[in-house]
């Protein structure tokens, strides 16, 4: 039986993203990119400390381009959401996007323009 490990990346890192990271590292796989607000947050800190090997990345575009990144956690909160979800969808990388991504009718179909 083959193990193919799977490399994540973290947009976000509060108390949820703890819990997919929890799940992530008890399947065997790695958390190598974490992108937040700041370097010097409390979650960071948190989530660093029990995800030691993830690296924090500044920019988001890092790790939508990044080769090594298979799936994207985006754990970020719901009023954030809206204004990165378009740089979101715009990557063909393979991502869970943990909160409801529109509250809005035009909004929505603007993103679904965005993928069509």
């Amino acid at each position: 039986m083959y193990f193919i490990k799977i490399n994540f990346a973290f947009i976000g890192c509060g108390k949820i993203a703890l819990e997919h990271a929890r799940v992530v590292n008890s399947l065997g796989h790695r958390i190598i990119l974490c992108h937040t607000k700041s370097e010097n947050s409390r979650n960071w800190r948190i989530f660093k400390e029990k995800n030691p090997k993830t690296k924090y990345v500044k920019k988001l575009n890092h790790i939508l381009s990044d080769k090594k990144i298979d799936f994207i956690v985006v754990c970020i909160s719901w009023d954030q959401i809206k204004r990165i979800l378009p740089i979101l969808l715009s990557s063909n990388k393979l991502m869970l996007i943990e909160k409801p991504i529109a509250f809005e009718v035009d909004f929505l179909k603007k993103l679904l323009m965005i993928k069509n």
